[in-house]
C-alpha cells in the first residue's frame, strides 16, 4: 500500500514544473479562452457596476432611499443567481476549451474518458466558442448540483473544526472536473474525487496552497496598481472596474488552467490504482 502511494506521488509534477505546464497550456489556448471569457466577464462586470450592493453588501444602505429593502434583497438574490449561472457556464466552457475537440458523452465510461484525455494531451484540437457553450449548457445543472453538495460537505466539516473542513475540501476538489469531463455525476463524482486524492492528500493540498500564494501575490500587485490609479485620478470608479475587468479576463483563466493541469496529474497518478 505504501509503495502504491509512493508511486502515485512520483507521478505528480513538481511545483515549478506544474506552474510551467499550466503557463504553456494557458498560452496555447489564450485566444480561445479570451473569446470564451469576454462576454461573461463583460456581463458580470456591468451587473456588479450597476448593482454594487450585490458584491458589497455595505453599499445597500445607499439605495434604501430609492428602493425598499424587500426589492433590494430580491434584486440581490436574482442578480446573484444570474452571476452564478453565467460564471458556471463560463467555467465549464473554459474546461471544454482545455479538453479540446474530443467528444465526451454523458454516459461515457471512465476508461474511455481517460483515453480521450490522453489523446487530447497529444493533439490540441481547437474548440469554437459556440461549441464550448453548447457543451457547457449540457453539464450546467450537474455541475451546480455537485458544487452545492460539495459546499454543504465542506460546511459540515468546518462546523466540526477548521481542519476537517480543509480535509474535505481537498478530498472533493476535483469533483467538478469529474462532472465536466463526463466521468460521473452527483455523489459518485464526490466519491471519485476522494479516491483520486487518497494517498496524495498532502501533495495536492500543498499544490493548492502554492496556487493560492501566487494568487495573493498577483492580487496584491493589482491592488497596489488600483490604489496608485485611485490616488492619481482621485478614486475613479470606472478605472477601478476596468482593472477588475482585466484581472478577471486575463489572470483568472490561468488559475483555471492550473487547476485543470493538477487534475490531469492526479488522474495520471491514479493509473497506479488500475495497474495494481
Amino acid at each position: 500500500m505504501a509503495l502504491m502511494y509512493t508511486d502515485k506521488i512520483s507521478k505528480l509534477q513538481e511545483f515549478t514544473l506544474l506552474f510551467d505546464t499550466a503557463w504553456a497550456t494557458y498560452k496555447a489556448h489564450f485566444s480561445e479562452l479570451l473569446k470564451v471569457n469576454i462576454v461573461p466577464v463583460v456581463v458580470i462586470t456591468l451587473l456588479l457596476a450597476i448593482f454594487p450592493f450585490v458584491g458589497d453588501f455595505e453599499t445597500i444602505f445607499e439605495y434604501l432611499e430609492v428602493l425598499d429593502i424587500v426589492r433590494i434583497l430580491a434584486l440581490t438574490f436574482g442578480i446573484s443567481m444570474l452571476v452564478a449561472a453565467v460564471s458556471s457556464l463560463n467555467y465549464i466552457a473554459q474546461i471544454k476549451v482545455l479538453l479540446g475537440g474530443q467528444h465526451i458523452a454523458e454516459g461515457a465510461s471512465a476508461e474511455s474518458v481517460v483515453q480521450d484525455e490522453k489523446k487530447g494531451a497529444e493533439e490540441i484540437v481547437p474548440v469554437s466558442t459556440r461549441s464550448a457553450y453548447e457543451y457547457a449548457s449540457k453539464f450546467l445543472f450537474s455541475y451546480i448540483g455537485v458544487l452545492i453538495i460539495t459546499a454543504l460537505c465542506i460546511f459540515a466539516g468546518l462546523i466540526l473544526l477548521v481542519v476537517p473542513g480543509i480535509v474535505v475540501a481537498v478530498w472533493l476538489s476535483f469533483s467538478s472536473f469529474i462532472v465536466i469531463t463526463g466521468k460521473a455525476k452527483g455523489l459518485e463524482a464526490l466519491r471519485t474525487s476522494k479516491r483520486y486524492v487518497r494517498g496524495i492528500w498532502l501533495q495536492v493540498f500543498l499544490r493548492f496552497v502554492a496556487a493560492a500564494f501566487l494568487g495573493m501575490l498577483v492580487s496584491s500587485a493589482f491592488a497596489i496598481l488600483q490604489n496608485l490609479f485611485n490616488d492619481i485620478f482621485n478614486s475613479n470608479l470606472v478605472l477601478e472596474n476596468f482593472i477588475n475587468f482585466v484581472y478577471q479576463l486575463i489572470i483568472t483563466p490561468y488559475f483555471t488552467v492550473y487547476g485543470y493541469e493538477l487534475y490531469k496529474d492526479v488522474v495520471k497518478a491514479n493509473e497506479v490504482d488500475e495497474v495494481i
